[in-house]
């Protein structure tokens, strides 16, 4: 599947995805700004087949991650700041691919390609807040809930109430 790294210039079309799809989880341009800034290798874009990938008009997907300290996820718009020296977990903040092209493998390719990077970086375990009613999905990697403190459950809840933070080994 043709997952290639995020430039600047993406930026634009991923916030419409973003808009479109999390309409009622929003996030700023700054904040994505902020995580391609901090974390580029944690950030990539989908574009289908037989389409050119260097064109941002053809973007049909996105996924943010990066380094955070253990059961330390971000709040919903927060800048990403400088990867602390100490972080200790991988974490996949955003996993987006449009309606008309999922069932393809497309989220696949790109979970299974930042899953990599997160072993490649040699952290232990991978973490992510599930939305939407999506653990069954998760749990296809290998993701589960994880027990959390009464503060990151309230945290959590910020996403919505049917968001659990889920965990993997790497």
């Amino acid at each position: 599947m043709p997952w290639r790294q995020m430039i600047e210039s993406d930026l634009p079309a991923v916030q419409v995805i973003a808009d479109t799809i999390h309409h009622a989880l929003p996030e700023s341009a700054s904040v994505f700004a902020s995580r391609l800034r901090h974390y580029p290798k944690g950030c990539i874009v989908y574009t289908p087949p037989d389409t050119d990938a260097s064109d941002p008009a053809n973007i049909k997907g996105y996924i943010m991650s990066f380094p955070i300290r253990h059961t330390q996820p971000p709040p919903l718009e927060t800048h990403l700041t400088p990867i602390p020296e100490d972080a200790n977990q991988f974490y996949m903040h955003d996993v987006v691919v449009m309606p008309e092209c999922r069932r393809q493998g497309a989220a696949r390719e790109g979970i299974t390609r930042i899953l990599e990077l997160s072993r490649s970086e040699g952290f232990e375990t991978t973490c992510l807040v599930s939305v939407y009613g999506t653990v069954e999905f998760w749990g296809r990697f290998g993701f589960k809930m994880y027990p959390i403190s009464d503060e990151l459950t309230k945290k959590i809840k910020s996403y919505g109430d049917e968001a659990e933070y889920l965990v993997r080994p790497n």
